[in-house]
């Protein structure tokens, strides 16, 4: 009886002094942001900001309707922060970015530090776990909004759709805000991020996901092709692999889909080197010009050897691109140094400066397990 009378009366304490729900906001009183675009100004001689906010209207639920009118609203400013304050001062709504899901930065807004983005986007970790982060090639973001969907309702979906997708696609870079942004810390400045460009006439174009986009020093230097992630990925991710190799006038395709890929650094004196190791188990899943008797063992373990060598090739020449090239250790080896010898990476002031003149040496090992279509 005691226990009864004490959950009364803390229930009646509890109604006439708890505040209720009085102080949120109604849904239909804010202006649900799904997108950002991000852009460098048009005008004026210090680098500002053109911020796009992708808002879903909620006149397309009228009748319901499956369509989506999507409205685009714009400002430019010195800060983000801003920009978000001009566009707040034309909405009868909140802004909200609980549904946000894409930001797109365009290639010349790239180029500048990113570190001042980062910086806004970082103070809202609730946010930056759940969005993605696209660099769009050639145009601005802005303009990349104009692409149409192919099966989505918005532009927005089908960004989302197309990175995760591309989880299983080794010619895209694909992972999460938080994901870059910790590679970016880590590196100093140096990661590998999403790529996106257009694709098709003006006015129907759509947008592709594949390739990378390399930052150095906080700042976009160039772009991968999707062959060329397809590369720098035996290293970073683990997707499926799909390699083309010929052998004695026929060609093969071989479907990677357990592959693992292991970096060791070696100290000898003041030398450091690197042993790369790609292992992969996958399925023939096509011939071409030439059958070949399988169930001969000699004939597979033939194959297995060709194909060795066209996944070393790929994985030196994503590498190469790495150390030569751009100069820039997106691949994780600076990561494997620190893992093993924290002590000597400490006394490296620049990473980047030495990474190029590193010996790199690569093994492939491939085993075809079955053969057929993957399921």
């Amino acid at each position: 009886m005691n226990r009864i009378a004490v959950m009364i009366g803390l229930f009646v304490l509890l109604c006439l002094t708890g505040t209720g729900c009085w102080d949120l906001q109604d849904v239909t009183e804010r202006a649900f942001v799904t997108g950002i675009a991000l852009d460098v100004a048009d005008d004026g001689d210090t680098p500002s900001y053109k911020v796009t906010l992708i808002i879903p209207m909620p006149k397309g639920i009228k009748n319901h309707s499956t369509e989506v009118y999507t409205e685009y609203f714009s400002a430019e400013a010195n800060t983000v922060t801003k920009a978000l304050e001009k566009i707040q001062a034309e909405l009868s709504r909140t802004i909200s970015f609980h549904h946000l899901r894409v930001v797109l930065m365009g290639e010349e807004f790239a180029k500048v530090d990113f570190r001042n983005t980062f910086s806004y986007f970082s103070k809202n970790p609730d946010i930056t776990m759940r969005m993605r982060l696209f660099f769009v090639q050639g145009e601005t973001a802005q303009e990349f909004l104009k692409d149409k969907p192919q099966f989505e309702r918005t532009i927005v979906g089908e960004l989302v759709s197309l990175s995760q997708a591309g989880k299983e696609l080794a010619l895209a870079r694909t992972s999460r805000y938080s994901d870059f942004s910790v590679d970016m810390q880590y590196n100093q400045g140096t990661a590998l991020g999403s790529r996106v460009i257009s694709a098709g006439e003006k006015g129907s174009k759509r947008p592709i996901c594949d390739g990378g986009a390399v930052f150095k020093d906080w700042e976009l230097i160039g772009w991968l092709s999707g062959e060329e992630t397809q590369g720098a990925n035996w290293l970073l991710s683990r997707p499926v692999f799909h390699v083309e190799t010929k052998m004695d006038g026929g060609l093969y395709a071989y479907l990677a889909d357990n592959c693992s890929a292991k970096i060791t650094p070696v100290k000898r004196d003041e030398q450091i080197l690197f042993q790369v190791e790609v292992k992969t188990k996958g399925l023939l899943i096509e011939e071409k010009e030439e059958n070949k008797d399988f169930s001969q063992p000699e004939n597979i373990r033939k194959l297995e050897k060709v194909l060795d060598q066209e996944i070393k090739t790929e994985v030196e020449k994503a590498i190469y691109k790495s150390q030569h090239v751009f100069k820039a250790d997106y691949l994780g080896f600076g990561k494997a140094f620190l893992d093993k010898y924290p002590k000597d990476f400490k006394k490296i002031k620049e990473w980047n400066k030495i990474y190029p003149e590193i010996p790199i040496q690569v093994n492939a090992e491939v085993k075809i397990s079955r053969f057929g279509l993957a399921e």
